[in-house]
């Protein structure tokens, strides 16, 4: 299912609201202003609760990210790039928008082919030539 960037950002926009962010301090480069400003985010988003979302959608959804999505049915995405927080909270809508779009793709189901004449003649000359070539490392006498 081909979505336009228009119904995504709908979609993305309606799930923002739907989800909270919290803001924590980060790790990692910041100096001094690494212990004072808490510039790392995290959102979460109930996926379960979710009222703009088909249940087929999310089925595919925690299928595909089932690592990042908690017991109580909450998908938590962080980020801390960058040291500041408007920065981070604008790569961590990117994430989902990625996510969102990613499991709206509904895989193409695979059509079941049969192997071709010659294919069969390859695998069953190429078994006989392994089982000859077995035969001839046996001992003369068995």
């Amino acid at each position: 299912m081909n979505i336009s960037q228009e119904a995504l950002q709908q979609l993305v926009s309606l799930i923002k609201s739907d989800s909270s962010l919290s803001f924590v301090r980060s790790s990692g480069s910041g100096g001094q202003n690494v212990n004072k400003v808490s510039s790392k985010v995290e959102l979460r988003w109930p996926i379960e609760q979710s009222v703009f979302v088909s249940p087929a959608f999310k089925n595919r959804f925690r299928q595909l990210y089932q690592n990042q999505i908690n017991q109580l049915g909450e998908l938590i995405l962080t980020c801390q790039v960058s040291r500041n927080q408007s920065d981070n909270v604008s790569e961590v809508f990117k994430k989902l928008t990625k996510m969102i779009k990613a499991a709206m793709m509904v895989p193409k189901p695979r059509v079941l082919t049969k192997p071709t004449y010659s294919a069969k003649r390859k695998r069953l000359t190429e078994k006989n030539k392994q089982g000859e070539k077995k035969l001839l490392r046996r001992k003369p006498n068995q």
